[in-house]
């Protein structure tokens, strides 16, 4: 991009102009072309000019580097205009934020969060010397994988494993994957816990998956029955009330079987696979009509056993489960140990413990939320709910301070802008939740605001 084309002087449209002086906390949905860099440099400058802030009090967070410093760029392009065509205390304002720039805090989260660990680090056992090196951190966790599974190949979850691959493949999808894409040294997993959560999920969702099948089942049986019966039924039908006739008598009314997931009997796990049978069975009845409704109801059953299926998988799996559990645990310490002695941290690392040190922290909470009289944050729609409850603290009202989920109304009321477009969320893989956006437009209604206008693409 010319300089000329950044400083060619735009006049914002009525939306733009809502968006640049709205001082509300706000969600702007922005999508693409509808000049947002625009509208964040613009606002950027009311709130020097006409509000009097100075450039360090507006913290301006952007998801790249690239994004950084094109915004440096405009805002300083923008402060620079207004600096010869303004007047008054406008133009000095202009001419004193321009003298100042050097101080403004315009950078990536990424980079924020670097800032705020390095402030704390300490107190939670990593040097403020630490590396944000992903690429390094993933290499060390498949390092240490193979030999931590090789020195426990005698446990029986280990060796039932091995036997689906090789040694190195199992090593690195059980191990190193679930300690790097879940887990962080701020936020470690309670493997224990969330087993014991985990399965009384599933067996809550174990009985009412029972009793909608059965309930399919009386249905889809009943209309069979009906068109069965009547005087040229047709052959379809007839195949169709034979086949039931065959695999019905092995489902129940009830749920099939009580579990006792964790000790789990040859005669349970029988009648699992009983019922799984004819269910299947069922489930591939043909009917090559919609009368009744029938077919429908056939696909319904379909989709049930598949959910089923995946119920049952870990059903018979969790000895297995049960018994590397421990192991995830014990390696999820090793690799977080590794991690505080090497300094050797990743981004998701640095954007938990940023989150926690302003949640616990109380004088650094302080000290940020003083710092700043307003925060803009472009393309926020690949953010997630940890990021958003950092920025929640940053905004928090100056007299309070909580250590629990922070909601909107807890917040000061002009100090947020956000912008995004959820069509453009790209980043899923690092972690990004469009939902959280979605949510944020929900929290924050009565600031929300959108771009809509492409300037971009040719009208044809």
């Amino acid at each position: 991009m010319s300089q000329q084309t950044i400083t060619e002087k735009r006049t914002p449209n009525p939306e733009q102009k809502k968006a640049i002086e709205q001082l509300k906390n706000s969600v702007v949905a922005a999508g693409a072309g509808s000049g947002k860099t625009f509208v964040l440099a613009e606002r950027f400058s009311y709130l020097v000019l006409q509000k009097g802030y100075k450039v360090d009090e507006i913290l301006t967070l952007t998801f790249t580097k690239k994004a950084t410093s094109e915004m440096y760029g405009r805002i300083y392009y923008t402060l620079r205009q207004y600096s010869t065509e303004a007047s008054g205390i406008e133009q000095k304002r202009a001419k004193e934020a321009l003298q100042n720039f050097h101080k403004a805090k315009i950078q990536t989260l990424d980079s924020y969060c670097n800032y705020v660990v390095r402030m704390a680090s300490n107190l939670y056992g990593i040097s403020p010397n630490f590396t944000l090196d992903d690429k390094k951190a993933k290499e060390q966790a498949y390092k240490m994988a193979l030999p931590f599974l090789l020195a426990h190949k005698d446990n029986k979850a280990i060796q039932e494993l091995v036997q689906t691959g090789k040694f190195d493949e199992i090593a690195n999808s059980v191990f190193a994957d679930t300690i790097l894409y879940n887990t962080t040294v701020a936020n470690p997993i309670n493997f224990q816990e969330t087993l014991e959560k985990q399965t009384e999920r599933i067996l809550s969702d174990w009985e009412k998956l029972i009793n909608t099948i059965n309930t399919t089942v009386h249905g889809i049986e009943k209309g069979i029955e009906e068109l069965a019966s009547e005087k040229s039924p047709s052959a379809i039908y007839t195949s169709a009330k034979k086949n039931f006739e065959t695999y019905r008598f092995q489902l129940q009314d009830q749920v099939p079987f009580s579990i006792s997931i964790k000790n789990l009997s040859e005669e349970t796990q029988k009648e699992i696979e009983d019922y799984a049978n004819a269910l299947y069975h069922l489930a591939n009845t043909s009917l090559s009509s919609k009368k009744c409704g029938l077919k429908d109801e056939i696909n319904n059953l379909r989709q049930q056993y598949t959910t089923l299926t995946s119920l049952i998988s870990y059903v018979l799996q969790y000895p297995t489960i049960q018994t590397v559990i421990p192991l995830l645990q014990e390696f999820q310490e090793e690799f977080n140990t590794y991690k505080r002695t090497s300094g050797i941290l990743t981004f998701g690392d640095i954007a938990q413990l940023a989150s926690l040190i302003l949640k616990e922290q109380k004088e650094i909470r302080q000290l940020e939320k003083n710092n700043y009289k307003a925060i803009m944050i472009d393309e926020f729609q690949d953010d997630n709910e940890i990021q958003k409850q950092m920025l929640y603290y940053l905004a928090e009202k100056v007299d309070s301070f909580s250590e629990n989920i922070l909601t909107a109304d807890m917040l000061e009321s002009e100090k947020l802008f956000f912008v995004g477009d959820e069509k453009q969320s790209i980043y899923r893989f690092r972690g990004a939740d469009v939902s959280v956006f979605r949510q944020l437009s929900k929290d924050l209604r009565e600031g929300q605001l959108f771009l809509e206008t492409n300037y971009r693409s040719h009208p044809a």
